[in-house]
């Protein structure tokens, strides 16, 4: 009988730590479902970023060199 109360109060102390584990588990993999998805978003916003900035100067670089132009 002792055997059964200690194995039922071994069991019953172990499964919430195999919940936690699992839920854990599952939070974490949306985590970095999220974070991959971040990552990706900071990039393409940094690469389009650059490509405007770079743009944008050769832009103002035709402007000057167009107002500049002895041709008009």
């Amino acid at each position: 009988m002792r055997k059964k109360i200690f194995s039922l109060l071994l069991i019953a102390s172990i499964l919430p730590f195999f919940g936690v584990i699992i839920f854990l588990h599952f939070i974490t993999a949306e985590q970095q479902v999220n974070l991959a998805r971040q990552r990706l978003d900071s990039v393409v916003s940094g690469v389009v970023g650059f490509y405007d900035r770079t743009g944008t100067g050769i832009l103002t670089q035709v402007q000057s060199l167009t107002a500049s132009d002895d041709l008009k």
